[in-house]
């Protein structure tokens, strides 16, 4: 009873749902950590937007947080809106 309680469901409003798929996500920055030569980002997303062929086909509302890792310059601060592009779950 206890493990399924714990268990992460993945459901179509969370970003983890997207993983392996090639999205934009709008939201704001919640953490910065500025390292000695890259910066990295969490992002409280807001809305994702889907892509198939190139063509932008809906824009939903999405639950969750995306990290990502940028050159140390330019830098953006918490509060910041901002919108991201790439493959959901992947690292580099």
């Amino acid at each position: 009873m206890r493990a399924s309680l714990s268990e992460h469901r993945v459901i179509l409003d969370q970003i983890d749902y997207y993983n392996g798929r090639t999205v934009e996500a709008e939201g704001v920055i919640t953490e910065t950590d500025i390292r000695r030569d890259k910066a990295k980002y969490t992002i409280q997303a807001e809305f994702i937007s889907l892509s198939e062929g190139g063509i932008r086909q809906s824009r939903l509302p999405i639950n969750g947080d995306i990290l990502i890792s940028l050159n140390k310059y330019p830098q953006y601060d918490y509060g910041d809106r901002v919108r991201v592009s790439g493959k959901a779950g992947s690292a580099r």
